[in-house]
């Protein structure tokens, strides 16, 4: 995961004092680019297995910039198979809204 965040970030900028704020800017888009990867992994393979969203299988933590996922050996190769996809094609991770649709209204009597 650490070549493909360096390939869509760029280098960090430099710890210099004048780079800090920049440093730090980078680190929060860092950290928000792992956290929609996850989300669009947990969304997209076997989304009510995650532990985070009520299942009792899996899970995802960040570590040093790696994944380590825990999961059924069938989701470990569909969640390998995105990665895949999502390298080759970085606009995959535009996911559908995580909020719930909006219920149509009732119809009047």
């Amino acid at each position: 995961m650490g070549d493909w965040l360096a390939e869509i970030m760029g280098r960090p900028p430099t710890r210099a004092p004048k780079g800090a704020a920049d440093l730090a800017n980078w680190n929060v888009r860092q950290n928000l680019q792992i956290e929609e990867l996850v989300r669009v992994i947990e969304e997209t393979t076997a989304a009510d297995s995650w532990k985070e969203t009520g299942g009792t299988i899996g899970s995802i933590k960040e570590l040093n910039r790696q994944l380590i996922v825990t999961q059924t050996w069938e989701n470990q190769e569909r969640v390998a198979d995105l990665l895949a996809a999502i390298r080759t094609d970085p606009s995959r991770l535009r996911s559908p809204p995580t909020t719930a649709p909006a219920t149509a209204p009732a119809a009047k009597p």
